[in-house]
C-alpha cells in the first residue's frame, strides 16, 4: 500500500503546547459581565460550549456573537502557546520517516 498523504492534528501530536484556557474563559466571563449581563452562573473550569449554551438559553445571545467573542479571548493565548511550543517526543523522527 503506498501512502499518499498523512494529515496531523498538531496539538498533542507533534507538538506539545500550554494553552491557558482558563485565563482566556476568565477574560471571556469578563466581557460577558461587563456587557451589562449576570455572569454569577460561569466559572472558567466550565467547558466554552456550556457557558455559551447556559448565555444563549438565560439570556438569547447569539451563539455566533458569543462564539466570536469567546475566539477573540483565546486568540492571544493561542498565540502565545503557539510561541512557545514544543516538539514532542519522536515527532522529529516521525517526519522524517515519512519523507
Amino acid at each position: 500500500m503506498t501512502i499518499k498523504a498523512v494529515i496531523f492534528d498538531l496539538d498533542g501530536t507533534l507538538v506539545a503546547m500550554k494553552l491557558k484556557s482558563r485565563k482566556a474563559k476568565e477574560k471571556f466571563i469578563q466581557k460577558i459581565e461587563e456587557a451589562g449581563f449576570d455572569v454569577k452562573s460561569l466559572n472558567p473550569n466550565m467547558p466554552s460550549e456550556f457557558m455559551i449554551q447556559l448565555l444563549v438559553t438565560k439570556y438569547g445571545l447569539s451563539r455566533d456573537l458569543l462564539m466570536r467573542v469567546l475566539d477573540e479571548c483565546f486568540q492571544p493565548y493561542e498565540l502565545e502557546a503557539a510561541a512557545e511550543a514544543e516538539l514532542r517526543p519522536g515527532a522529529r523522527e516521525v517526519i522524517r520517516e515519512l519523507k
